[in-house]
């Protein structure tokens, strides 16, 4: 079923929430709205006070936004968003996935009117791609270089979250720049790792568990919670 499928489904049994939910990909540094065409490339811009953004300090104007009333409609947009995300053939894989996918989940409580909504995102990361083995070419190429590049960006956050620096580099891509709040905020991160048991694959299986023991050295504290008020009242 999935774990989006799943923790949507444990919110709408417990009642008393309203859903929403944006999809995106980030391809070649850019960013792609998978629900629609926004008339062009998005952007992250800083949020002003007063707003509320699924993304925190940051938000993407013009994305598009769902209502999410039952686990079928999160099915049904994440069957849409899949379809609309850029994939390609390389000598690794048929269908490669070419850009990293964002799914944001917004969490509205009734109980607790005056509270900012809770904030689910689920990404699907593409993989390290060695393009000696890939053969990778031309556009393949490109791609590959951006993705290789965004996840040794977040590598880079995830080793400053690990030694507690004052100074996080997320802004040396859009992946970490959209993702800074849920990576350096007050919230709780998973990390889950999809490993092949094929011997030919031993290398990106033991970059990818060297990549997941760097993630688990890291204490981000307890949760904090946040209340929205007017920005007259701050």
């Amino acid at each position: 079923r999935g774990v989006a499928r799943m923790a949507v489904q444990c919110l709408l049994d417990k009642g008393g929430v309203t859903l929403e939910a944006a999809a995106l990909e980030v391809y070649n540094d850019s960013l792609r709205d998978l629900l629609g065409n926004c008339g062009g490339r998005l952007e992250v811009r800083p949020t002003r006070s007063g707003e509320h953004s699924n993304f925190g300090v940051v938000h993407v104007p013009g994305l598009q936004h769902k209502p999410i009333a039952s686990a079928q409609d999160l099915s049904d947009l994440f069957d849409t968003a899949t379809a609309a995300r850029a994939c390609g053939s390389t000598a690794m894989n048929d269908r490669s996935s070419r850009s990293h996918m964002v799914l944001s989940i917004s969490v509205a409580d009734h109980a607790r009117p005056g509270a900012a909504p809770g904030i689910l995102h689920f990404v699907d990361l593409a993989g390290c791609e060695r393009t000696k083995i890939s053969q990778a070419e031309g556009d393949r190429l490109k791609e590959a270089n951006a993705i290789n590049k965004s996840l040794s960006a977040l590598g880079d956050v995830l080793s400053g979250l690990a030694s507690k620096a004052s100074f996080l580099p997320v802004r040396n891509c859009k992946l970490t720049y959209l993702l800074q709040d849920a990576l350096g905020g007050h919230g709780k991160v998973v990390f889950l790792l999809a490993l092949s048991p094929d011997a030919d694959d031993q290398s990106e299986t033991v970059s990818a568990l060297t990549f997941g023991a760097r993630v688990g050295t890291i204490e981000k504290g307890r949760v904090r919670r946040t209340s929205l008020r007017p920005a007259s009242a701050r």
